[in-house]
């Protein structure tokens, strides 16, 4: 990653890629989104994108990069249940160290931001999610207190539009409905979802 001219903001996608996804071809243009949203974090500028995939268990997909330097990112094949606090913790720990390393690089960092993109609620229980979106708050906290010690960004889940909104407001989280009439629909609708979440 070349240095970049002024303070950056990472950026956390994370994309639900448990087996329920399969249906309706929500997977498939979750796929087709992808390209989508690193092309619109390029021309967008000052932006690093890091994405995370979440189902029975979670792991980093692409690790916090320019996203002008993202080629590939790996496909995963639907399965397992859809553990939010498991992609949650993961996120904790990443914000964290990538804190640290832009730190020690020298590079000012803005406030951390997270996209969630799911297919609807998460299957943990209730005090386990809450537990890691705490530690996540935590990890968003420490990540900016030295330079931004007052602000902070709302992650946004961003789901089909009868997902229940009072669920989601309980996880202090902004909510962004999806179209998810066809794989072609989701993918434009998961662009337009980023596209007004990084400029928000």
């Amino acid at each position: 990653m070349s240095a970049p001219d002024g303070p950056v903001r990472p950026v956390y996608i994370l994309l639900d890629t448990s087996g329920s996804t399969v249906r309706g071809g929500f997977a498939a243009g979750r796929g087709q989104a992808m390209p989508m949203l690193i092309d619109a974090a390029a021309r967008r500028g000052g932006l690093l994108i890091a994405i995370v995939g979440y189902g029975t268990q979670a792991r980093t997909l692409v690790w916090l990069s320019d996203p002008a330097d993202i080629r590939l990112i790996p496909e995963v094949p639907p399965a397992g249940l859809s553990s939010l606090a498991a992609g949650l913790r993961l996120l904790a720990d990443s914000v964290r160290a990538d804190a640290a390393r832009l730190a020690a690089d020298g590079v000012a960092c803005l406030p951390p931001a997270a996209l969630i993109v799911a297919d609807g609620l998460p299957t943990d229980p209730a005090p386990v999610l809450l537990k890691a979106r705490s530690e996540l708050d935590e990890a968003m906290a420490d990540a900016v207190a030295a330079q931004y010690p007052e602000d902070s960004m709302v992650p946004v889940f961003a789901a089909p539009p009868d997902t229940d909104q009072l669920a989601i407001a309980g996880l202090r989280m902004d909510f962004h409905p999806l179209v998810t009439d066809t794989p072609d629909a989701l993918a434009r609708s998961m662009a337009a979802a980023f596209r007004e979440f990084i400029t928000g």
